[in-house]
């Protein structure tokens, strides 16, 4: 209250623009010369909010916290607020909106706690105003804080709820359904057609986009005339010493060695880790070669440089598997599930132009005949184990009737039921399957 002024410790004087309500305030303990409001921002520390605490002068320090700030989140920080109040011997509340905040406040030792300022301002009690007044305290040393649940207590109440009811879960007898599943292999040959542009893939259509590499290199060598192998000579040359059309042959077919390895090496460097780039869909083509001696020059060593580019098609091994894989369960027939796979042999490719390349790959996996588990689980639930063997003996699934078994031996039905698929022991070469828990 600005209008407010102070004369001396005890006397209390009004502005000529007061009202009665000004009046009440400063009659019930409020106001400039009796409290100090410190509002504690979003960014202040323990420091800055220590600062602004010691700059106070009144008897009583009104602490405001918003839900926005970053300090007096835990109860360490409450304590040491709780020594600072101690060390400036001022009587402090603490206006807080978070209920959480408010709890942990309270439990740290801080009585006079408030959800907003004008609840602050009707339930408060006026303290003396005469110098000297002794300023109630609890040393945080010696506090013991409320009992309350509080988050950690909620967390280990869950854990233990959660433990309970999984030994009483686990404790229910429990009744196992094997079905004799006979497993079926499938197997097709995929073709993929990768072209430059498009969409991703096209199911359909059986095409991949594809992904166009280029690169280009310059390559240096020279060879000594000694070391060409000698050949028949009908023009009359001087192996060893004069450039014949053998010697500048066996440079080019060096120079040309070099230049693939490197174009094959950034080709592939320049598409992603996750591509393929098949050998057949690289196009070479000589873009210039030179060679420093003409054929028939008297010389020792012939040198020359070729300079090459390449281009070619690389694809996403990613979509390519999940391409295939949508293709190859197209086949997949009506009442069966994949069980296993499709594993995918490495593509060969079978068509190789300059912007496309048809790739061929062998998809094979294991299919499983689709279980209704609901009709087995409900023909066992609860029922008997001569009931429930009735009601599986005239269900058709897999290569014999299903089989119950209920755990623990002395237990004459259950109401858990779990339904697995197992060889059938008839048929050895063949491989189970997976297991459902209901």
């Amino acid at each position: 209250m600005a209008a407010l002024r102070k004369e001396d410790d005890n006397d209390i004087h009004l502005h000529y623009e007061d009202d009665l309500n000004t009046l009440q305030t400063s009659l019930s303990g409020h106001g400039p010369r009796h409290e100090t409001m410190v509002v504690v921002d979003r960014d202040d520390d323990l420091a800055s909010l220590r600062s602004k605490l010691e700059s106070s002068r009144a008897p009583r320090v009104v602490v405001e916290i918003p839900s926005s700030a970053k300090i007096l989140r835990e109860g360490l920080e409450f304590r040491v607020l709780r020594r600072l109040q101690r060390e400036l011997g001022a009587d402090m509340v603490l206006v807080i909106g978070d209920s959480g905040r408010r709890a942990m406040a309270k439990e740290n030792g801080f009585a006079r706690v408030y959800p907003s300022i004008s609840s602050y301002r009707r339930g408060r009690v006026a303290i003396p105003l005469h110098q000297g007044a002794a300023v109630p305290f609890t040393d945080p040393e010696e506090f013991n804080p409320a009992t309350s649940i509080g988050k950690l207590g909620a967390l280990v109440g869950f854990a233990l709820l959660m433990l309970v009811g999984a030994i009483a879960y686990f404790a229910l007898p429990v009744a196992t359904v094997t079905v004799y599943a006979e497993p079926r292999a499938l197997s097709r040959d995929v073709e993929v057609v990768v072209e430059l542009g498009g969409p991703p893939m096209d199911v359909t259509a059986q095409w991949l986009s594809g992904q166009l590499a280029e690169a280009q290199v310059t390559v240096q060598d020279s060879i000594a005339l000694k070391d060409v192998p000698a050949s028949p000579n009908p023009s009359g040359f001087e192996a060893g010493s004069q450039v014949t059309v053998e010697a500048r042959e066996a440079l080019r077919n060096r120079l040309m060695e070099q230049a693939n390895g490197r174009l094959g090496q950034q080709l592939r460097t320049s598409l992603p880790a996750n591509h393929s780039m098949p050998e057949a869909s690289i196009r070479t083509e000589i873009v210039s070669e030179r060679y420093d001696h003409d054929i028939g020059e008297r010389v020792d060593t012939l040198s020359g440089t070729l300079e090459m580019k390449a281009t070619a098609v690389g694809f996403s091994n990613d979509n390519f598997n999940r391409l295939v894989q949508s293709i190859w369960s197209q086949e997949v027939p009506r009442n069966y599930r994949v069980a296993d796979g499709p594993n995918l042999t490495p593509p060969a490719v079978v068509v190789a132009e300059p912007r496309h390349t048809t790739l061929r790959v062998r998809a094979s996996g294991r299919l499983q005949s689709d279980l209704n588990t609901d009709s087995l689980v409900n023909a066992v639930r609860g029922h008997s184990m001569e009931e429930a063997n009735r009601q599986l003996g005239g269900m058709t699934v897999g290569t014999r009737p299903p089989g119950v078994t209920i755990w623990p031996e002395w237990a004459d039905r259950a109401y858990r039921v779990q339904v697995q698929t197992s060889p059938d022991p008839a048929r050895p070469s063949q491989i189970g399957g997976n297991q459902a828990d209901r």
